[in-house]
């Protein structure tokens, strides 16, 4: 009920016990300063993303002048062109709350086809914001459920507030409480902590840590192998784990399987055209794809035939004697068992 409230232990006057003094609310504002960059999953659904990241990336060949080009242009790509997504989502909301009020003064073509676009823009809008709020929710999604219930607003909010200083203690064992003086002494203190020159005491190390075997010492020189950087990389917590640049793996892509990863050509492709392309890619050809969740991935246009067996199959199971001697009602509760299972069948 007041969740800015907080409770402060005053100096005993009189008495022997300390009085309470309960704020419901805070007198102090946060100033929020510029934030750090941070690369939002959310981005990755927009479908200019992929084509303006490659085209920025590729702008420098330095990988220092890559990251301050590209951090500084998705900042601008950000705030011009993916924009606010709470600030879109009002908008689609009052867009859509217009528009039938509209057409209860009569049928209109443009109004119901711009109510379709709405509606598919605001599917989208609702997926990023669940996906921004799961970014910053830093719990595990599927234990609590998938949908973008209050929960995750309240981990988020909730932390932001804990994360406040109302008072600190100086040195004279005076409490400080002005938002102004707080900010001074922090950065003073800081200060003095990195430029003052301490006084160092001489100490061995010597047996204080386990030695190294040789092979041990050998592998430290050693280069970094391309199997030890994926294993590095699937160890990663997907939208959680930060790197220096703040680019988390999801910026990163996904990795391809070369022996499970097949390419399939038609027939208007020659044939020196297929082998420059398989042998580009590192992808083997093949004449058929197989089977994708139990249906075949067909190389031609879908027709009756393409699913003639499953018909088949079907008519099968249901032209016994039990199909011929059972009622209507029966039958129907047949047909419906035997479909219930083609899909498990053919899978």
């Amino acid at each position: 009920m007041f969740p800015d409230a907080f409770l402060t232990h005053l100096n005993p006057l009189k008495s022997d016990h300390a009085p309470l003094l309960l704020k419901f609310l805070s007198s102090s504002h946060t100033r929020r300063g510029s934030k750090p960059f941070r690369f939002e999953a959310a981005w990755l659904t927009h479908e200019s993303f992929p084509a303006f990241l490659h085209q920025e990336w590729n702008t420098h060949h330095d990988w220092n002048n890559r990251i301050d080009h590209t951090v500084k242009t998705l900042l601008e790509w950000n705030r011009n062109t993916f924009g606010n997504i709470f600030f879109n989502k009002r908008r689609l909301l009052r867009r859509l709350n217009g528009i039938p009020r509209n057409l209860l003064q009569g049928p209109n073509t443009f109004l119901e086809r711009l109510q379709v676009k709405l509606w598919s823009e605001l599917d989208q809008i609702l997926r990023q914001e669940e996906i921004l709020w799961y970014q910053k929710s830093r719990c595990k999604w599927l234990k609590f459920g998938d949908r973008n219930t209050s929960y995750f607003h309240g981990t988020t909010i909730v932390r932001r507030r804990k994360s406040k200083i109302n008072k600190l203690m100086d040195d004279n064992n005076n409490w400080i409480t002005q938002t102004d003086d707080l900010e001074n002494m922090v950065t003073s203190f800081y200060k003095a902590l990195f430029s003052k020159a301490r006084d160092s005491a001489a100490f061995t190390l010597s047996n204080a840590f386990p030695q190294l075997e040789n092979e041990e010492l050998l592998e430290i020189g050693s280069p970094i192998c391309d199997a030890e950087i994926l294993q590095a990389v699937k160890q990663m917590k997907v939208l959680k784990l930060l790197g220096l640049t703040a680019f988390k793996r999801s910026f990163l892509g996904q990795k391809v399987s070369l022996d499970k990863t097949r390419v399939f050509f038609s027939k208007n492709v020659s044939f020196s055209v297929r082998e420059s392309i398989s042998a580009a890619l590192g992808f083997q050809q093949t004449g058929n794809l197989g089977k994708y969740l139990g249906i075949l991935a067909h190389h031609s246009r879908v027709n009756r035939s393409s699913y003639q067996d499953i018909i088949k199959k079907m008519i099968q199971r249901l032209s016994g004697w039990k199909a011929r001697n059972l009622s209507f009602a029966g039958r129907l509760t047949l047909t419906k068992s035997v479909l219930a299972a083609l899909p498990s069948f053919t899978m």
